[in-house]
């Protein structure tokens, strides 16, 4: 598609901060796989990646150069964290924090992040290298992936998505397009822009072994008689061993986080059909079922004419193992479409995935004997992942 002459310029405009010339674009290879990648690893890109090192959030804010817009509604700026629980370290809450500070940053007001925070972002996250790609045209054919890497900025002209082609992010990424044209309609489960996530695998965590049954109780001692009249009674038979408890499950893995793409599309047609994945928490495992108690003792062997000793009690039965507790969800991805609002307003079909957390694993079952064991506690479910976000949002190009 021919782009306007201030579509051009905006193109070559990209370029010239990424590094590019008209004669230094991307070149893709001859025989193009269904898959093809943009990546900071080369042994990964199906391109060669232009790298660029940014070394604060002002030069990466220029160098994306997201679309000015006419309010940050669309942005939630998060709290300061607490620089005294910092101190030793950052939890993965933390860096999850500190991640939503970037992308407001990145596309809103920096003078709205705190100040710690920015702080923060300076010693953990930079400097940073991004991969830079560009091309004029691209067209991703029906059953092909375009792959955009996390840390990667792509420059288009035009990028036409045929239907059953898809555009997948798998981290942090930047899309520039003049003209974004989606033919056709997608199939099921396909999307134009599909930053779907795999489950867990596998779905539940490992379960906690049984407890081991206990073992026969000794036999009693054997009688004595003399002559006629009984001498030593025989004895009674011992206790049989107690079961042992189960082990716990093990507790879910929590969900990934969802990866964020910007798309900066000057102009957009087709039904533009988007999906947010999410990876849900693994399920707990259940605990470990109770060993059962042995089996009491033989009586003593009588003689006669000794009484009769008696058979051992049986065992106490084991307690089952604590279920594990469900891993949380994790957050669905995010993809912010921004569009020129002197364009018309393009069609976008949003879809999400569920960010459930995982189910609880069962208690397990008591191990049963002369008294039986206790049955073991279920586990706490995982906590839903925040809910994925799409959001097209009108700019001033």
């Amino acid at each position: 598609m021919q782009l306007s002459k201030q579509q051009q310029m905006d193109f070559d405009a990209n370029n010239r901060r990424f590094g590019f010339t008209a004669e230094s674009l991307s070149q893709l290879p001859a025989h193009t796989p269904q898959k093809i990648t943009f990546s900071k690893d080369p042994q990964v890109s199906s391109v060669p990646p232009k790298m660029i090192t940014v070394a604060n959030l002002a030069e990466l804010k220029a160098l994306v150069s997201l679309p000015k817009t006419d309010d940050d509604s669309h942005l939630n700026y998060p709290p300061a964290l607490d620089l005294a629980e910092v101190k030793t370290g950052l939890t993965a809450a933390h860096r999850q924090q500190l991640r939503a500070a970037l992308h407001c940053g990145v596309a809103g007001e920096t003078a709205k992040v705190a100040d710690s925070d920015l702080a923060l972002l300076q010693e953990y996250e930079f400097p940073m290298t991004l991969a830079a790609f560009a091309m004029t045209d691209h067209t991703v054919k029906s059953g092909e992936i375009l792959e955009l890497g996390n840390g990667t900025t792509t420059n288009f002209g035009t990028l036409t998505i045929e239907a059953g082609g898809q555009v997948k992010s798998s981290g942090q990424a930047y899309l520039n397009c003049q003209n974004l044209n989606q033919q056709g309609s997608q199939p099921s489960g396909s999307y134009t822009i599909n930053l779907s996530m795999p489950t867990l695998n596998p779905a539940k965590a490992a379960n906690g072994k049984a407890g081991n049954d206990g073992h026969q109780g000794q036999q009693g001692s054997p009688g004595a008689k003399c002559a006629s009249h009984c001498k030593t009674a025989p004895g009674n038979g011992g206790k049989g061993g107690n079961g042992g408890n189960g082990a716990p499950g093990d507790n879910g893995t929590h969900g990934a986080h969802g990866p964020i793409l910007y798309c900066m599309i000057n102009s957009a047609s087709g039904n533009i059909s988007i999906h947010s994945g999410a990876q849900e928490g693994q399920a707990g495992g259940n605990g470990g079922a109770g060993g059962n108690g042995g089996k009491g003792g033989e009586a003593g062997h009588n003689p006669g004419p000794c009484p009769d000793a008696k058979s051992g009690s049986e065992g106490d039965g084991g307690s089952g193992g604590a279920g594990g507790n469900g891993g949380n969800g994790g957050n669905g991805a995010q993809i912010y479409f921004y569009y020129d609002k002197s364009q018309p307003k393009p069609s976008i079909e949003p879809t999400y995935s569920t960010t459930n957390g995982g189910e609880q694993g069962s208690g397990g079952a008591p191990g049963k004997g002369h008294t039986s064991g206790d049955p073991g506690k279920g586990g706490a479910p995982g906590k839903p992942g925040a809910p994925g976000v799409i959001k097209a949002i009108p700019s001033n190009n």
